[in-house]
């Protein structure tokens, strides 16, 4: 049971519990953090490794090439792999909308697995007196009095996880390895339309793309936070909506006539709206740990120098990607709070069985 997340709150015992339970077992269980988050983290990774559980933090110094542990990543057996937006507090668990794929398949575990194995090899051993010493995240007075709290009235109707089975193709991607030219380019094949649900879209190069596809008639759809709790988040994503949804672009077809995506802040229902997925013309899934930034999809430099986050990524199609208008549709299973408990204590119940044919590694290379 490898784990890489970029914080676990201790307030989730039942997650914690099921870890050392794990342990117990006989699993073999590694963990890795990221330093930068908080009291609640040093005692989760306290507890593990009281427990016997061995815990590494990502430093963000050399010889680590990524600047956070952004991910939110779980592998099973080397052959389930759990990608999704769900950071480990109870807020995310209980309050926010998140999104997530749990998928069987021994090649695409064997990709992050071999991510997830380097990253282990460049951490640190957590040691108690020298990581996780920063206070816990407190949101602005500012910030809290204009966040509206998840609504009690909601009705989840997203609370039964979905299965899908069938023949699909993946992409396995990473921040900040190769996930900017995959994401770049299933965006300026989009022909019909875009819909995108993210925490943060910053990426001046993906807000370009998608004021192209605008300007080429593809219809676009953003579902953005408003109220992050970094204040530059909340401005690019205010800068964002106004370019696409406001400002709008001249059609190519009819330079006279603007054409604009349509846009609009998350539901009230949600604390956040912390999804991170795209849906490509209703054939086509992009998931990830990162939100659409210059840190978590970064754009490579002209040296070939990439500098970002570690984040997960994934592409799915239901057929070659070069071929994207005649694959078949799918849809996301969202995840909650159950299964979790289910991935890491049970393993083999809930599923979406993929049979992977094309993987790419790292910068460039492919295993068909």
């Amino acid at each position: 049971l490898d784990i890489e997340q970029m914080y676990i709150y201790d307030d989730l015992t039942d997650i914690v519990n099921a870890i050392i339970s794990a342990y117990e077992r006989g699993v073999t269980v590694r963990v890795i953090l990221d330093d930068a988050n908080n009291e609640d983290s040093k005692a989760t990774a306290d507890l593990l490794t009281i427990n016997g559980i061995t815990v590494k933090i990502c430093t963000g110094t050399v010889p680590m090439y990524f600047d956070t542990q952004h991910n939110k990543g779980v592998i099973v057996d080397g052959t389930k792999v759990l990608i999704s937006s769900i950071n480990w507090s109870p807020t995310s668990f209980r309050e926010n909308r998140e999104a997530g794929l749990i998928i069987e398949s021994v090649a695409v575990a064997a990709y992050y697995q071999e991510l997830f194995d380097h990253d282990w090899s460049v951490c640190e051993l957590y040691d108690s007196s020298v990581h996780l010493q920063t206070q816990s995240l407190i949101l602005p007075e500012t910030i809290k009095n204009n966040q509206p709290s998840a609504s009690l009235a909601y009705i989840n109707q997203f609370s039964t996880v979905q299965t899908f089975e069938g023949e699909m193709i993946v992409t396995c991607m990473a921040s900040p390895d190769n996930c900017y030219s995959v994401v770049a380019n299933l965006l300026r094949n989009a022909r019909y339309t875009i819909y995108l649900s993210v925490y943060t879209l910053s990426s001046p190069y993906l807000i370009e793309i998608l004021r192209d596809r605008i300007a080429n008639g593809v219809k676009v759809k953003l579902l953005l936070e408003k109220y992050q709790v970094s204040s530059y988040e909340r401005d690019y994503n205010r800068d964002a909506l106004y370019r696409l949804t406001v400002q709008g672009v001249k059609s190519k077809e009819n330079p006279s006539e603007k054409l604009k995506a349509e846009g609009l802040w998350a539901s009230q229902d949600f604390t956040y709206q912390h999804c991170k997925y795209c849906i490509i013309d209703n054939k086509t899934l992009i998931l990830s740990s990162g939100n659409w930034a210059r840190s978590s999809c970064p754009k490579p430099q002209d040296d070939g120098d990439v500098d970002g986050n570690r984040d997960w990524w994934i592409a799915i199609y239901g057929s070659n990607p070069g071929e994207i208008e005649e694959t078949l549709p799918f849809s996301i299973p969202f995840l909650n709070l159950s299964s979790w408990f289910l991935i890491i204590g049970i393993v083999s119940a809930i599923m979406v069985i993929v049979s992977a044919k094309k993987i790419t590694w790292k910068r460039s290379m492919t295993i068909n």
